[in-house]
Parts: structure tokens; C-alpha cells; sequence
């Protein structure tokens, strides 16, 4: 009775407003009431549904839902079923539940990040080892391929760009959103680790709510402030350039903006003993890149 459960349940991605309250009001009132944590999260396979976690105890739990069927009247709201849809296990401790799937770079400070995959010399995925989720990520990483290179799951049925499942490459299974849907093939960002790939739709798997839990880790960015050299795009003298002063080490990011699309501009330093490298300008210096208007 006093062991610390989650307790889960769909819930339309238009009542989730109301459901958390007014910065936060009802879903605090419900803590305060019943102990009982109200976390809201990404549905893995549609975007119109959330995934509505409530953690405690089962007396907890039961004081909350009655306190969210106050809030959604049957009658009123014949949609809200509170009907859960994982099983009832004990953890161990309390694990954190994100408030957001993805996790993003820190506004306004530098931070360590590594690179983990790179589509061009100005278009990068980041990680951020030193982020206290971070070490969880190669444990996902060994539960997802034991996972789904023993047991027969599920594929994902008439995929659509914006749903999580498992894709498998390099041996391993790995988390990726669905980008593009084109006939029997589709597009996948890997949300962990970075990169896009063209997959076909059969070799799909559906996530597990488990396996849901651990934000997502790569940070996609583009390099600030330069651009390159002609029309041609970048050419594999600076991708290598680039990958050459990145890979391997710790480097220093702060963002400077935001392009259109939402991703991040960011300046890159590498720590060189007493020196800094500014990878940005060196790109520049080296005749790689030029540089644009500043982001602001």
C-alpha cells in the first residue's frame, strides 16, 4: 500500500489546459491535496493525445483521480475515461517523470555538449554529458536492443511524421520521431543521438511507455552567424574541417538565437589548455565560411 506506483491514462490534447490550470494551479492543488505528482507528457504514436502520469501511492493515486473527474464531469466530458493503459509495477525510488521530452540547451549561459551527429558543417546535433539524465541514456540504450532483438513486437501501422517508435541501426535500437511519410519508406530523426535516415515503413516498431521516460537527447542546431563560402553549399573540406575541431571532446555552446524553424544558432568553443578556439570563426579563417548578419 505504501509502495510508489504510476498510474497512467489518455487524456486530448485540448483539455490538458485545463487539467493543469492556470500556471500550473490545478495540477499543484492536486499535490498539495493528495501527494500525489500530475505529470503530462508526449503520446508516443499521435499527436492529439497526451499521456497523463500520475504518481504515488494507490491511496494517492485514487484521491487524485477523483480529484481530475471533479475537474472533467463525466457528463460534460464523456471523452476523459481516466482509463489506464500501463500496468501497475513498484519502482524502486521515485523516478522523475520530464516535463518535456526534449531536452533543450539552457538559455542564456554556456554549457558543456559533445558532438553526436553532424548533417553538415552548420547543421549539428549536441549532446550534453553533463546533464544528470545523460548516463541514463546508454542504459536505454541496452534495455531498447535486449528488448527488441529477443521479443516480437509490435510494427507501427500507417505512420505519421511527429510519432516516437524504435528504429533499429548499427545493431543497436534507438529512439526516432518520424519525419516524412512517402510510400512504403519514411524519414526518421534520431532523437537521442542526432542524424536522419530514410527507413522502410515494415522495419518500424512501436515504443514502449517505458521507454518514454528519459528525455530526448540530442539537441539539433545550426552554427551561428556564418554560412558557406559559395552557393554550393558546404563542401566536404569544411564538413571535415569542422568535424575535425569537434568530434571527440568536450566543447563549450552558448545559443545566440533561433531560426524560423525553432532550432537553436549556437556558438561553438573548443578548450585548447590556456587557448579557446572559436570553431565559428575558424570555419571563417580557414576560408570554409563566411560570415552572415548576427542572430539576435
Amino acid at each position: 500500500e505504501d509502495q510508489v506506483i504510476i498510474y497512467q491514462f489518455e487524456l486530448p490534447q485540448e483539455l490538458c489546459g485545463r487539467l493543469i490550470g492556470k500556471q500550473g494551479h490545478y495540477v499543484n492543488s492536486i499535490k498539495n491535496e493528495t501527494n500525489a505528482r500530475v505529470v503530462i507528457n508526449r503520446h508516443p504514436y499521435t499527436p492529439y493525445i497526451k499521456i497523463c502520469s500520475i504518481e504515488g501511492t494507490r491511496s494517492e493515486i485514487k484521491l487524485a483521480l477523483q480529484l481530475i473527474r471533479r475537474r472533467f464531469p463525466v457528463r460534460e466530458y464523456p471523452e476523459v475515461t481516466l482509463q489506464q493503459i500501463n500496468v501497475i509495477s513498484p519502482i524502486a525510488c521515485p523516478v522523475p517523470v520530464p516535463q518535456s521530452c526534449q531536452l533543450h540547451l539552457p538559455d542564456g549561459v554556456s554549457c558543456d555538449v559533445i558532438l553526436s551527429s553532424m548533417v553538415n558543417a552548420g547543421h549539428i546535433f549536441l549532446q550534453q554529458p553533463t546533464h544528470p539524465t545523460y548516463p541514463s541514456l546508454s542504459r536505454l540504450d541496452q534495455f531498447m536492443t535486449a528488448t527488441y532483438a529477443l521479443a516480437s513486437t509490435p510494427s507501427v501501422p500507417n505512420p505519421t511524421p511527429g510519432i516516437i517508435c524504435a528504429v533499429s541501426i548499427g545493431g543497436g535500437w534507438y529512439r526516432a520521431v518520424v519525419v516524412n511519410v512517402c510510400n512504403d519508406e519514411c524519414e526518421v530523426k534520431f532523437v537521442d543521438y542526432g542524424g536522419y535516415s530514410k527507413i522502410p515503413i515494415s522495419s518500424l516498431r512501436q515504443i514502449r511507455f517505458d521507454f518514454m521516460t528519459l528525455p530526448f537527447q540530442a539537441s539539433e542546431c545550426y552554427l551561428a552567424n556564418v554560412q558557406p563560402i559559395n552557393e554550393n553549399g558546404w563542401t566536404p573540406e569544411a564538413n571535415s574541417l569542422f568535424e575535425e575541431l569537434a568530434q571527440g571532446q568536450i566543447l563549450q555552446a552558448n545559443i545566440v538565437g533561433y531560426a524560423e524553424d525553432g532550432i537553436p544558432f549556437v556558438n561553438l568553443h573548443k578548450i585548447q589548455g590556456a587557448s579557446t578556439i572559436f570553431i565559428n570563426k575558424e570555419l571563417v579563417d580557414r576560408g570554409y565560411a563566411q560570415w552572415t548578419c548576427v542572430h539576435s
